[in-house]
């Protein structure tokens, strides 16, 4: 199915101009999903495409957007920390179309809507794709690679040849992923594939491990990192799960996570 797409422009509170696309679901919405990508990555990237796709054939409005310092957006790129400001507009403009809106977020982007969540009550819930715990997490070799690609002037100046990203030279880690997730009353699921190159496994558990119910953790055989065609089912059930959560919330906790395809 080919949804209806539009192109919108929206500005964040510290100023910065974003691009984005919103898909239209052909029948009455269920719900809004804004989907926040990684570092290096575009809303036009094939992958987020894809789970924009499923999560509209499913039902629900879903903006996808370029962050700052990505794409066609304006700013510089905070690997997460200025980005939660990204998100709430995002969050704000999907809003005026559904009111019940939860956000997806990949590996950088994961980061940026756990910090918008804890701010905001409101949400339907927050589905995390690739998180990361410490830095302990991705000391892979492709986290090492990322960590001079975005620590040094020479990676910051090759970053943005090779992917446009513009990388800005200061930024802060934000509270630790573990320690926020906790503070969260609103369903989280958790996505990670188990062939992720860049952070490991644990990280999912440790932070699923972390989270109050209801909670929801999905470790997929075959993805890799961030937003990867292999995790598009798991993501679309992870929303789905999110809002029947928030429509019918259960008393009683889960069973304990078991591993899909």
């Amino acid at each position: 199915m080919n949804a209806r797409v539009d192109d919108v422009t929206f500005r964040t509170d510290d100023g910065a101009r974003l691009v984005g696309d919103v898909y239209q679901p052909d029948a009455a919405s269920r719900g809004g999903v804004v989907l926040a990508h990684g570092f290096s990555a575009t809303r036009r990237l094939e992958a987020v495409v894809q789970h924009a796709q499923a999560l509209t054939d499913a039902g629900f409005t879903v903006l996808a957007y370029d962050g700052r310092g990505h794409g066609t957006s304006e700013g510089q790129c905070t690997l997460g920390h200025l980005e939660v400001h990204d998100v709430a507009a995002a969050v704000a403009l999907l809003r005026e179309q559904v009111p019940r809106v939860a956000t997806v977020g990949a590996s950088m982007g994961a980061f940026a809507v756990l910090s918008h969540a804890v701010g905001d009550a409101q949400l339907a819930g927050v589905v995390l794709i690739s998180i990361a715990t410490t830095w302990r997490s991705v000391m892979t070799a492709r986290g090492a690679a990322t960590a001079w690609l975005t620590r040094t002037r020479v990676g910051r100046a090759y970053t943005q040849r090779l992917t446009g990203t513009r990388i800005a030279p200061d930024w802060q880690r934000g509270e630790m992923p573990t320690a926020q997730v906790g503070q969260l009353r609103i369903p989280v699921a958790i996505v990670h594939g188990r062939r992720d190159g860049m952070i490991r496994s644990t990280a999912a558990k440790e932070v699923y491990r972390a989270a109050s119910e209801p909670r929801r953790l999905e470790l997929v055989d075959g993805m890799g990192h961030a937003f990867q065609k292999e995790g598009v089912e798991a993501v679309t059930r992870s929303v789905e799960w999110v809002f029947d959560d928030a429509m019918h919330p259960s008393p009683q906790a889960p069973d304990p996570p078991t591993p899909h395809r």
